[in-house]
């Protein structure tokens, strides 16, 4: 599915989420971004440099989202109460340390995209994200991976 939502963008389209159709298949609408009310996730920032990285985006598909797509070289910013989660089990801290940039801002915005008003949930994400790092694990979808930006 990553490809056909990488496309969509090469065009200033933008998915959303995937729903169950029937036991077999799934349904995901795809319609024309509009400048004012869209939010680009972080994974959609990395699609997007990606797509930029080789090529295969235009001004006039840049133009919509110009505002919200940011630098690649930009900081990460960890909130306090999640570094000090990570940084509380010495193997998970390593772990993250020797994670790829992009890797680690993919997964602590993915955490903190549902705040401020579902920390539960923060907190679910940031549990199974601890839970993986601790083994080492990647997981998901990694658009800039093998790239350098």
């Amino acid at each position: 599915m990553d490809l056909e939502i990488t496309e969509v963008f090469c065009f200033g389209w933008v998915d959303s989420v995937i729903k169950k159709l029937d036991t077999e298949s799934n349904v995901q609408r795809i319609t024309p971004r509009r400048k004012k009310k869209t939010f680009l996730s972080e994974l959609d920032r990395q699609r997007i440099w990606k797509l930029q990285h080789l090529g295969q985006m235009t001004a006039a598909d840049i133009q919509p989202i110009a505002d919200q797509i940011g630098a690649p070289k930009e900081g990460l910013e960890i909130l306090d109460w999640i570094l000090q989660q990570i940084q509380a089990d010495p193997d998970i801290w390593e772990n993250f340390q020797q994670f790829d940039h992009f890797y680690q801002r993919l997964k602590i915005s993915w955490i903190t995209d549902c705040l401020p008003y579902r920390k539960e949930e923060a907190q679910k994400r940031l549990d199974y994200f601890l839970k993986n790092t601790q083994k080492g694990m990647l997981y998901g979808t990694i658009p800039l991976a093998g790239i350098r930006l």
